[in-house]
């Protein structure tokens, strides 16, 4: 802690929710911790929901002001989001969650994508409730949410990534949906950097235009003989079938693609870093394999 900074309460949304209102609430939050060089107390006193998985973002935004050697404190939070957030983790005290329709917040740092893997296999396929699939299906797609990750470590050049999601069986559209964040480099640092390569001229590209490239298999702004890219194909085209959801944000940039339709815009204010957040329909009642496998 710095002596003599001042400290800024925040009161947080009545609604945090999963939707393109929620990330812009989550984005707001995030400027005004960047702004201020001083301790913060987050007020939760007005807020009745935050979608479970958006604990990835907050989390990341009070690392990243904490690493300021800033102290940020939590108050106020209502019986029923403090009942998750004991559940999934985010908070120190621990709650058994008798239903599992938690999965954990959790932080991954680059030694330890071994450990990623093993989470999303037991946290993710895992649950009862998520969508059935081969054993190779299941293996090519955890292959690609590995990449999703290394794509943090190597184009965003960050050290950690912060994981969180939910099961949401009220709901009438059911879902179950996990988030993946990074404070690296964004996407649109990165194709911009690689546009202005190429036209030898500086390029910048809007937001949400460089996410829409990145997003297109054979993408990549990795140079070298290595390839790279956000690896997304099969699971868009998982996502399609199953009438999920992906979700993109990265600075100013928002992305989506729901059953297999696109939408991108810019928004009016920045994430210092990328936000992707897969909502997986459930209580799907198919069986889901690779075209090569020949399963029936």
């Amino acid at each position: 802690m710095k002596a003599g900074d001042n400290s800024k309460t925040i009161i947080l949304p009545r609604k945090i929710t999963l939707s393109i209102d929620g990330y812009v609430e989550l984005l707001k939050l995030s400027k005004q911790m960047l702004e201020h060089d001083g301790d913060i107390v987050l007020n939760y006193e007005n807020t009745t929901w935050i979608a479970a998985n958006f604990f990835a973002v907050i989390g990341s935004i009070i690392d990243h002001h904490e690493l300021k050697f800033y102290k940020v404190d939590q108050i106020n939070i209502g019986e029923k989001i403090l009942e998750v957030c004991e559940k999934n983790g985010f908070l120190p005290k621990r709650r058994y969650d008798i239903y599992d329709t938690t999965i954990k917040y959790q932080t991954f740092s680059k030694n330890e994508r071994k450990l990623f893997s093993e989470h999303i296999l037991t946290n993710l396929y895992g649950k009862e409730s998520f969508p059935k699939m081969s054993k190779l299906l299941e293996k090519q797609m955890s292959v690609r949410l590995e990449e999703i990750v290394n794509n943090a470590y190597t184009h965003g050049s960050t050290d950690t990534i912060y994981t969180c999601g939910q099961y949401f069986p009220s709901q009438r559209n059911q879902s179950l949906v996990f988030t993946i964040v990074d404070l690296g480099r964004t996407i649109k640092a990165n194709v911009s950097e690689l546009f202005s390569l190429h036209m030898h001229e500086r390029i910048n590209v809007n937001g949400a235009v460089a996410i829409d490239w990145a997003t297109e298999d054979g993408h990549t702004t990795k140079t070298g003989a290595t390839p790279g890219g956000l690896g997304l194909g099969l699971i868009r085209n998982f996502m399609k079938t199953n009438e999920g959801k992906i979700i993109i944000v990265s600075e100013d940039g928002y992305w989506e693609e729901s059953k297999g339709e696109k939408f991108y815009k810019e928004l009016n204010y920045s994430f210092p870093g990328t936000i992707v957040t897969l909502e997986f329909k459930v209580k799907d009642n198919q069986f889901y394999y690779l075209k090569s496998e020949n399963y029936f």
